[in-house]
């Protein structure tokens, strides 16, 4: 069985599932899904830059997704 690989993607704002925006956060994803979102307190290895807002959602199975420019990050 091969290890899940895991994106983390830091962003200057992340628009939470509840309205609330987090600023200079890493949103943590495996297999496309939301597992995390933390403040970005230090530089992370194999970390993506994505300047602006992600937001995050959810969809109809109640697993959350992280948009950029309203596409999903995949």
């Amino acid at each position: 069985m091969k290890p899940m690989k895991q994106l983390r993607i830091a962003s200057h704002e992340v628009l939470m599932t509840d309205g609330s925006v987090r600023t200079l956060s890493v949103v943590c994803l495996e297999q496309g899904r939301v597992t995390a979102c933390h403040p970005l307190t230090q530089e992370l290895p194999s970390t993506l830059w994505y300047p602006g807002r992600i937001e995050l959602r959810r969809d109809e199975q109640g697993y959350t997704h992280a948009y950029y420019k309203n596409v999903r990050i995949k």
